[in-house]
């Protein structure tokens, strides 16, 4: 029955040859939506399903040769230049093996504790520096209480104040 040798018994003779039609025409309109759905020409090459077909076969193998060539160089290049392991360490891109994954967090903590403590002492020096010159400006205008505002601890301006 599925190679139309035999005609399938429980049909009549007379409905069997309307059967036939309609199979032939669904097997057609399967077909003919497949014709319409498939993509063009231009489409597969732009996908790189198949090769553009204006150059000699021979060109052709040839330009892939060579485009092969310059991707593998490239590869090469990017793979050379590549930073170290150390460096995507420092970046803080990977993380350090070198620490048990455990105390990673704890390590991570007190890293980035002693960075805080670290600005801080900077920019306290900074103050401090800047209120040494905001003092000597100052001073000449007698304007203590600009200086006490700014600088909020007496005790700065009393070290201050030691400098001629």
């Amino acid at each position: 029955m599925e190679k139309n040798i035999l005609k399938e018994a429980n049909v009549a003779p007379a409905l069997q040859a309307v059967q036939q039609e309609l199979r032939k025409a669904q097997i057609e309109d399967a077909l003919t939506k497949g014709i319409q759905k498939r993509s063009t020409r231009e489409e597969l090459i732009d996908r790189n399903l198949i090769k553009d077909g204006t150059l000699a076969p021979i060109l052709a193998a040839t330009a892939t040769e060579l485009e092969r060539e310059l991707i593998q160089d490239a590869l090469k290049r990017g793979i050379k230049d590549r930073p170290s392991v150390a460096e995507l360490v420092n970046h803080n891109i990977l993380k350090d093996i070198t620490i048990a994954p455990v105390l990673q967090s704890t390590a991570n903590e007190l890293e980035m504790a002693f960075l805080k403590q670290n600005v801080e002492k900077k920019f306290a020096q900074f103050c401090f520096c800047f209120c040494f010159v905001l003092f000597f400006f100052l001073k000449k205008s007698n304007e203590k209480k600009t200086i006490y505002s700014f600088c909020g601890k007496k005790k700065q301006l009393k070290k201050l104040k030691k400098f001629p």
